[in-house]
């Protein structure tokens, strides 16, 4: 994955993921649990599917994350 292979063996595709994380984004809203990597996650792989790659390998989402600017630190 970390060297850009992300065609084969296609296990799990971005637009299935994305489905489980709002599943599980409205749940922690439902129950009042923060879940800010949760709402990373849906960010991330809402982009890669809207550039085209819901049907490609999970995997891909890290090329979607790599041109994100870097986040301060507290």
């Amino acid at each position: 994955m970390a060297d850009g292979e992300h065609d084969r063996d296609v296990v799990f595709t971005p637009q299935l993921r994305l489905k489980d994380v709002d599943y599980a984004l409205r749940l922690a809203r439902k129950l009042g649990i923060g879940s800010p990597f949760g709402a990373l996650a849906g960010e991330l792989f809402r982009q890669l599917c809207a550039l085209g790659g819901a049907e490609a390998n999970e995997s891909k989402v890290i090329e979607v994350a790599r041109q994100q600017p870097p986040q301060p630190t507290a």
